[in-house]
């Protein structure tokens, strides 16, 4: 998706209600919505006190490095025994000094279990991602699943694979061996049933859904009251 032109669109594309949409893509978030809202939760890590979230061994994971992330999956797909991680950003973000501006330096598998993404599939779509380092797999919250069928899981599967395949070599080559013993096998990855997420059922509002998921993994609580009758009110909150 593109970007918020100025202050005012920012702010009027994430809390307009749905009834005042000029058009019916008008409130879906931008990339700048998705990366302040993340920045926003990093911050709470970072300096909130009492500590906000279930654990402190998470990492909330930069939008913009994500998006980097992606487009450098098409050159890592050619020939991935010949990319390099070490000595690049991929380095810093595994040591918890991206972004710049928001270190932890806390270090994958020392001290962090956990990342949190908020992943855009198909040029037009948010989902949340719950990467799981120790266990090595990755939960997908989709707020629009409809149908579940082997076509539909796959197509999400193939625009993550950058982190089912990617996160593993990464591992494999910026932590020492003695902390993590090198694997050859992509992460597993399931795309959580409707049952267990809650579905976007007018559409348009998947980026606070997938915000909102965030948060609450984060939080360690339940989706309840996430639901398309809150979720103006989770946007003003927002």
């Amino acid at each position: 998706l593109g970007r918020a032109t100025d202050t005012v669109d920012f702010y009027k594309i994430l809390i307009t209600e749905r009834k005042d949409w000029p058009a019916p893509k008008y409130g879906w978030l931008f990339d700048d919505h998705i990366a302040a809202y993340l920045r926003v939760l990093r911050k709470r890590f970072i300096t909130r006190d009492p500590f906000p979230f279930h654990t402190k061994r998470i990492a909330f994971i930069d939008s913009w490095f994500v998006s980097y992330w992606c487009k450098e999956y098409d050159q890592f797909k050619i020939k991935p025994e010949r990319f390099k991680f070490k000595g690049t950003p991929y380095e810093k973000l595994v040591l918890g000094l991206e972004p710049k501006d928001q270190q932890t330096n806390m270090k994958w598998i020392e001290d962090v279990d956990h990342l949190y993404i908020v992943h855009q599939i198909g040029g037009n779509h948010w989902v949340a991602l719950d990467v799981d380092l120790i266990r090595e797999h990755i939960d997908c919250y989709d707020s629009i699943v409809g149908q579940h069928t082997k076509e539909s899981d796959f197509n999400v599967l193939e625009a993550c694979r950058p982190f089912t395949r990617m996160i593993p070599q990464m591992m494999n080559e910026i932590i020492p061996p003695e902390i993590y013993s090198p694997r050859l096998e992509q992460f597993s990855f399931r795309r959580r049933n409707k049952s267990r997420v809650p579905q976007n059922d007018q559409v348009g509002d998947c980026g606070v859904y997938a915000l909102k998921f965030i948060e609450c993994l984060a939080l360690g609580v339940s989706f309840a009251g996430i639901c398309d009758e809150n979720i103006q009110a989770i946007r003003v909150k927002m």
